[in-house]
């Protein structure tokens, strides 16, 4: 091997490296640029969808004031019930009630609660009589509006309002309005698939962490499934540490596991009017797997075509300065001196070297694509002992100066150096149908082992001679 030998062999260790580390840090840069993208849209569904909700609460929150302001509701809880006039505001109340039931789309039921929780007007008759004194958000709304859960979980789909009503003159309290209104009317505003794609969601969950509005995933969900996810978590800790009604711009939080097990990226809004947390996730594999693809096809496409053109800048380079030295020295085919250091080592070293660097370089690009917990090193055992095999040939080629060896152990090796990520990016990202960039690079790494074995035919050939 001469000089341009050895030039070009330098090229192609420096140019191999570099792409490599080009590569990492790129790939990097780039996938928290994708990520901070992600949930910077997240943040806007959310902040977008939570004023919906807040605006829609403040409508259902003007109803119930409204109703606690009716003089007929009054004048209602303010006689007693053996009064003969009794009976005459009771059917008044029971048509301004109905009246809102009426009016207000969204509004099931209404009711008016006298001072000790009991039931006494509402639009559902058969439930007159009912004692809710016990009832959270009852003595909630005996001091100021209250929302909170009126049925058992399982069975609820609508949630309470309630507003103090108190004798106008005096100040006293009388009883309770409320109101329970259809949490299918949140649906439409969690449910609206716009800017999600096929697995992103928009939903909210109570301050026991309880579904409030209905899941992409789950059919009967509300009110049972409870959402304990580091999405959720963090609104309500944020909530608690910064005492403020809504938290924009929270500090972005990695994937995480949701209710269905599934890796994804989510943002959240703290609703503090009604003590919830409206939450938008998607699954990490939609929003980035194929972003990431793309970048890692593109990137080992154009690191395998740098490669090739800095080794063959290289080799035309070495050639003109081996022109210059051996014309100064007068000499012909005489090996540089690296050449003849290297044809000094035994192929043990080679070896142990090839073998070393093998099993470095597997673990490196395995944690890469997988992660640690799922590398799985015996499946690679082939690929591996090729390569320590063709770097042993590499070496071989110094021993017995012979370029053929040299650049045929090295075809081989690099293809599969080359190989292993691809294999690893087809498997870990689910690749089914490949792209042009990664069929190029395919191309390329079984032209190198094919022309590298050929290389090593060719060399062994001679040798015989």
């Amino acid at each position: 091997m001469r000089l341009r030998t050895a030039v070009a062999l330098v090229c192609f260790v420096f140019a191999l490296v570099g792409s490599i580390f080009g590569t990492c840090v790129t790939y990097s840069v780039a996938d928290r640029i994708l990520t901070e993208g992600v949930y910077n849209h997240l943040e806007m569904v959310v902040q977008s969808r939570a004023g919906h909700v807040e605006t829609f609460l403040e409508g259902r929150k003007g109803t119930a004031e409204q109703l606690s302001a009716s003089v007929v509701i009054e004048d209602f809880l303010s006689i007693d019930e053996n009064d003969s006039e009794y009976d005459n505001k009771l059917g008044l109340v029971h048509k301004r009630l109905g009246k809102t039931v009426d009016l207000v789309d969204s509004i099931l039921s209404t009711g008016v609660l006298d001072e000790n929780g009991v039931l006494v007007a509402s639009t559902t008759p058969s439930l007159i009589g009912t004692d809710y004194s016990e009832l959270g958000y009852f003595q909630e709304a005996k001091r100021e509006i209250a929302f909170g859960i009126v049925e058992s979980p399982g069975k609820a789909r609508f949630f309470g309002v309630g507003a103090p009503v108190v004798d106008s003159e005096t100040g006293e309290f009388l009883g309770v309005v409320g109101i329970n209104v259809n949490l299918e009317y949140l649906d439409k505003i969690t449910t609206e698939r716009t800017g999600l794609g096929e697995t992103g969601e928009v939903y909210i969950i109570n301050d026991e962490k309880l579904l409030m509005t209905s899941s992409r995933f789950l059919e009967d969900g509300v009110f049972i499934q409870k959402v304990e996810t580091e999405n959720a978590d963090l609104c309500y800790e944020e909530h608690i540490k910064r005492d403020a009604k809504e938290h924009i711009g929270h500090e972005i939080i990695m994937p995480f596991l949701d209710y269905r097990g599934e890796k994804v990226l989510g943002a959240h809004q703290y609703i503090s009017e009604v003590q919830w947390c409206l939450l938008a996730e998607i699954d990490e594999a939609e929003a980035l797997g194929e972003p990431r693809r793309e970048f890692i096809g593109s990137a080992l496409f154009i690191s395998v075509i740098v490669i090739f053109f800095i080794v063959l800048a290289g080799f035309f380079v070495g050639g003109w300065f081996e022109k210059i030295y051996l014309r100064k020295k007068k000499i012909v085919k005489e090996p540089c001196r690296f050449v003849k250091l290297l044809s000094k080592v035994k192929l043990g070293y080679f070896f142990v070297l090839g073998l070393g660097f093998a099993v470095g370089y597997f673990f490196v690009v395995a944690f890469f694509f997988r992660g640690w917990q799922n590398v799985k090193f015996f499946d690679a055992v082939p690929d591996l002992m090729i390569f320590v095999v063709a770097f042993m040939i590499f070496g071989c080629g110094f021993r017995f100066l012979n370029s053929f060896f040299i650049w045929g152990g090295l075809l081989v090796a690099v293809g599969k150096l080359v190989e292993f990520p691809l294999q690893e990016y087809v498997v870990s990202l689910g690749v089914l149908e490949p792209t042009f960039f990664l069929l190029m690079c395919w191309i390329l790494v079984y032209a190198m082992n094919f022309v590298g074995i050929l290389l090593i035919l060719y060399a062994f050939r001679e040798v015989v001679k």
